[in-house]
């Protein structure tokens, strides 16, 4: 996950000659359910562009699993018309305070086999800019960790599933 403050990190990349290309948010990992704070995120991205003169840094949030939370960010916890205990309510305020911000984020995805109970291959991808969806045209021998798998000829060209093929 990231930290709060990632700019020590953004920093040494360009103090080492590089330049930040993009960052990864996790909205709710599926092991403990860690949530990036994205805002402070967005703000530490923000602030390295200003200070280096950068192009804005691609942040991306991994909403695989946590991104359906984001459906209670405009729930009034105050009336709870839906009557969830108290613990619940809780926990689901302590998302909602991470989700509300989701919309920084330039692309994010969800699996809707994870808490939508669906098949694995019923996921989405959803990108702000259109266009930021050339930056994956890359070729089969840029993406080695990519190529065949156990169902055959597997490639980047015909999904953007980096998980299991589909067809398991």
């Amino acid at each position: 996950n990231v930290t709060a403050d990632n700019k020590p990190k953004m920093i040494q990349v360009i103090e080492n000659g590089g330049i930040p290309l993009y960052i990864l948010a996790t909205m709710g990992s599926t092991d403990t359910f860690t949530i990036d704070d994205i805002k402070k995120i967005k703000e530490s991205a923000e602030a390295i562009q200003k200070t280096y003169k950068l192009k804005p840094i691609y942040i991306h949030a991994d909403s695989a699993m946590g991104g359906f939370y984001g459906f209670f960010n405009n729930y009034d916890f105050e009336e709870n018309p839906l009557a969830f205990e108290p613990n619940v309510k809780n926990a689901l305020q302590y998302v909602q305070d991470k989700m509300q911000y989701m919309s920084l984020a330039d692309s994010v995805c969800f699996d809707f086999h994870k808490l939508g109970q669906t098949p694995y291959a019923s996921s989405i991808l959803i990108i702000k800019n259109h266009t930021d969806l050339q930056l994956m045209d890359i070729e089969q021998d840029d993406t080695p960790y990519l190529g065949n798998r156990s169902y055959g000829s597997y490639h980047t060209g015909y999904t953007l599933e980096c998980s299991r093929a589909g067809s398991a």
